[in-house]
């Protein structure tokens, strides 16, 4: 019954939206949010679409994929009250996956070619 709840499944995107986007308050209190820094890098840097197509790149994504679809089941299906289960692991769950982010994102980012040339 809690998979086929459509309210259940709402609460939990919301839930995530939401500390996602307060993510640079709860995360090291900066006084900006973190996504910022990491999309003027993206933009600077642009997406490097060779990377993308190399299997580790690839293994990373699939594995992030894996894990935030672990984390969302676990919420469907939890015995817990859903509101506390949010309130009191979203924000641990989503530090657990930041430091794979961005690898990953430092994976896919244009390089500069003076790393590659040979002197």
């Amino acid at each position: 019954g809690k998979v086929l709840n459509l309210s259940r499944h709402a609460q939990i995107i919301e839930s995530a939206l939401g500390a996602l986007r307060l993510l640079g308050q709860s995360f090291g209190q900066w006084s900006i949010s973190v996504w910022i820094p990491l999309v003027l890098f993206i933009l600077y840097r642009g997406i490097d679409r060779r990377a993308m197509q190399h299997l580790g790149c690839r293994i990373g994504l699939m594995t992030l994929g894996i894990m935030i679809a672990g984390y969302y089941m676990v919420y469907v299906v939890t015995p817990q009250d859903l509101s506390w289960h949010l309130g009191t692991s979203i924000d641990r769950l989503l530090l657990h996956l930041w430091p794979s982010a961005l690898l990953l994102t430092g994976l896919a980012v244009e390089r500069e070619e003076s790393i590659y040339v040979k002197s």
